[in-house]
C-alpha cells in the first residue's frame, strides 16, 4: 500500500510541475501577444496600437467632429493635413484613428479602405480643454514611442514628427 501511495504523489507531483511549465509559458506568450512585459520583442504588435487608440479614444471631445468618407488614394496624413491644416498636422492622424474606433478598425494608418467612415474631431476644441489636450499629448507621444521601437525608416520618420508635435503642445 505504501508503494503504490508513493507511486500516485511521485505521478501528482511530475503532472504539478509539467503543469507548472505549461502554464509559465502560456503566460510569456499571451504577454508577449498582449503587450506586456515580453511585448519588446514584437514592436511592431497592431494589438499594442490598439490598446493605446482604444485607452486614449474616450478622452477625446467629439462634440462638433465631422464624419470623413475615404476616397481612392486618402491617406490618414492627407486627411488631417485637409482638416487641420500643413506644418506637423498630418501627425495628428493618430487623432482621427482613437476618435474612429466606433464602427472602423483602423490600427495601422495605412490600412484606410475606400469607404470607411472617419470620424474628425474638433481639433481647437481639444486643444483648448486641458483633459483633452493632456489625454492627446499622451496619445502621441504613445504612438511616438510605438513607432520608435519599430524598425524601418518610415517608422523613425512617423517617431521624430510625431514626436515635434508632442513637444510643441
Amino acid at each position: 500500500m505504501k508503494k503504490l501511495l508513493g507511486s500516485f504523489l511521485v505521478t501528482l507531483t511530475f503532472l504539478f510541475v509539467l503543469s507548472c511549465q505549461s502554464t509559465a509559458q502560456s503566460t510569456a506568450q499571451n504577454d508577449t501577444k498582449a503587450g506586456g512585459p515580453g511585448a519588446a520583442a514584437a514592436p511592431d504588435d497592431n494589438s499594442h496600437l490598439a490598446r493605446i487608440y482604444d485607452r486614449h479614444g474616450e478622452g477625446i471631445i467629439l462634440a462638433g467632429a465631422k464624419t470623413y468618407t475615404v476616397m481612392k488614394n486618402d491617406t490618414l496624413s492627407h486627411i488631417a493635413r485637409a482638416h487641420y491644416g500643413a506644418g506637423d498636422h498630418p501627425y495628428y492622424f493618430p487623432l482621427i484613428i482613437a476618435a474612429s474606433k466606433e464602427g472602423v478598425d483602423i490600427v495601422d494608418p495605412d490600412s484606410i479602405e475606400v469607404g470607411m467612415q472617419l470620424t474628425i474631431p474638433d481639433l481647437q476644441a481639444n486643444l483648448n480643454d486641458p483633459k483633452a489636450r493632456a489625454n492627446l499629448k499622451s496619445l502621441l507621444k504613445a504612438v511616438a514611442d510605438f513607432y520608435a521601437a519599430k524598425p524601418g525608416a518610415q517608422s523613425g520618420g512617423l517617431h521624430d514628427g510625431l514626436t515635434r508635435l508632442y513637444n510643441s503642445l
